[in-house]
């Protein structure tokens, strides 16, 4: 841990008593949730992943829009490049958790808990403010595909009152 003087006392004159008020604002951030393919570790840059924050408690974090009229929200979503900063800072603690509501096209929705921390030690400036990045990964949504290939195959001949008819069978068919 480091620590900074918050105030510098010089001394001028002997007996002389000055009081003085020193108040520290405890550490708030912004919260930036990104969105990252669990195998590639790119961003997924979707708009519309969803995500509730919870408080160290367990209760549901709900922020506020004032523009362009109030609005209070509890699920935040991603923009169209793959991520989202929060509205309101979050307050210093440990144990905050992130859980997925909605999860990208094309990938599983994933409501395991992400948890993390708002310190300083885990902050970056962003243009002048403090963030603290949360990394949420998703698994792609894959399949496998099995095709056989089936259909009439000749297989005999039958004769009836001097009429030949071919006989056809339905077998699986190579390629």
């Amino acid at each position: 841990e480091s620590f900074y003087p918050i105030l510098y006392v010089y001394i001028r004159e002997d007996g002389e008593v000055y009081r003085y008020l020193a108040n520290n604002a405890n550490f708030e951030s912004y919260i930036k949730i990104v969105k990252v393919d669990a195998e590639t570790g790119k961003i997924i840059p979707y708009a519309g992943a969803g995500f509730q924050l919870y408080r160290p408690d367990g209760s549901l974090i709900t922020q506020s829009f004032t523009y362009p009229t109030p609005v209070t929200i509890d699920t935040f979503y991603t923009n169209d490049e793959g991520y989202l900063i929060t509205p309101e800072k979050l307050e210093y603690g440990s144990g905050y958790s992130l859980v997925e509501v909605s999860a990208p096209y094309g990938y599983v929705l994933s409501s395991e808990p992400v948890y993390f921390d708002v310190v300083q030690d885990d902050s970056t400036d962003e243009g002048g403010i403090a963030v603290i990045e949360v990394v949420k990964e998703n698994t792609a949504q894959k399949g496998v595909i099995k095709i056989s290939k089936s259909g009439e195959v000749f297989s005999s001949v039958t004769e009836s009152e001097g009429v030949y008819q071919p006989v056809y069978s339905v077998q699986g068919l190579a390629g």
